[in-house]
C-alpha cells in the first residue's frame, strides 16, 4: 500500500451526530479529518454498507 493514507476513523460520537441530524454531512466529513464529504461518503459506505445519507434516514424513519 505504498503512498496510501488510512482514512480518518469515525466514532461513535460521530455516528451519534450523523444520525441525529445535528451536523451536516459535509460538517462531520471535515471535522473528522476528510478532505472531501465525496472521500467521506466513499469510506463511509465501504465500511457500513451505506451511505452517510442512508444511515442518517434509517436512523430517522420519521423524517
Amino acid at each position: 500500500m505504498h503512498g496510501e493514507q488510512r482514512a480518518p476513523d469515525v466514532d461513535s460520537e460521530d455516528l451519534d451526530a450523523l444520525s441525529r441530524g445535528t451536523r451536516s454531512i459535509f460538517e462531520l466529513a471535515f471535522a473528522i479529518g476528510y478532505k472531501s464529504e465525496s472521500a467521506f461518503s466513499t469510506a463511509f459506505r465501504r465500511v457500513t454498507g451505506s451511505s452517510p445519507r442512508q444511515f442518517r434516514q434509517a436512523s430517522n424513519p420519521a423524517e
